[in-house]
């Protein structure tokens, strides 16, 4: 799998970098037309943020990050040639107050499947965890057990309203799926039988910030699928992590058992 950078910016110090902004109505082939206007310039695309849409909506708004190191082409050119698409409502350019730098601080708040986030960087992680187990022992590791249960619950009630599926095999694909999307590991095996889930898991956040360990370092993770579980079930559950990357498996193991 290869990773996704979020920074929606640049820092690149002696390098032309300029943002666009570009209002475009929803229909096939804007993407192309839009990076062919670059292209015919020379003018590097060094990234994009574009939202996720349902076929509802009828236009939205894109920002690009591009290079124009080099180029005897005008912003202004580039501009005009952008408006003359027909599906393109409004565009506009954005230069950073940082040299080399341009940053999309067009779109906010962040966003997924309507519902508002913010992205935490493994320091921030990393900090917020270790404060916790320094300060309070064992009651931090508990207590981020605790509040990884109230977000499984949460999300469970969020997308099975949402969505509708009261499947439990479903709605283990379905958080599969959204536990890559935001970033907290890859689940790689799903097994859901009548007396028990198993769940691995490779590169999870939470115990990828310790290595070399005897004991297993997953409480807001194994919360949260006790959390997420039960609220399916309609049943409490107990999760227990059998296999950890902190201690040098390949992957972290789950094993969820209703009590």
């Amino acid at each position: 799998m290869n990773s996704l950078d979020l920074a929606r910016g640049i820092y690149a110090p002696g390098r032309a970098i300029l943002g666009f902004t570009i209002r475009v109505v929803n229909k096939p082939g804007v993407l192309w037309r839009i990076s062919k206007v670059f292209s015919d310039f020379n003018v590097n695309i060094l990234g994009a943020t574009i939202s996720t849409l349902t076929p509802e909506v009828s236009e939205t708004t894109l920002f690009f990050i591009t290079d124009f190191t080099g180029s005897s082409i005008s912003p202004k050119d580039v501009i005009g040639e952008l408006c003359r698409l027909d599906f393109v409502l409004d565009a506009g350019v954005a230069v950073g107050e940082i040299e080399g730098g341009v940053f999309d601080v067009f779109h906010f708040p962040l966003t997924v499947h309507d519902v508002r986030c913010i992205i935490l960087t493994e320091p921030a992680l990393r900090g917020m965890v270790e404060t916790l187990r320094r300060e309070m022992g064992l009651g931090g590791a508990a207590f981020l057990f605790h509040i990884g249960s109230f977000v499984g619950a949460e999300v469970a009630k969020y997308y099975t309203g949402k969505y509708g599926i009261r499947d439990l095999a479903k709605m283990f694909t379905l958080m599969k799926y959204l536990i890559v999307a935001w970033g907290w590991g890859v689940v790689v095996d799903v097994s859901v039988g009548e007396a028990r889930i198993l769940l691995s898991v490779k590169g999870l956040w939470e115990c990828s910030l310790y290595s070399g360990l005897e004991d297993s370092q997953s409480h807001f993770f194994r919360g949260f699928l006790s959390g997420f579980s039960s609220a399916i079930l309609n049943t409490p559950t107990s999760v227990s992590e059998t296999k950890c990357i902190a201690k040098g498996d390949e992957c972290c193991e789950f094993i969820i058992e209703r009590k």
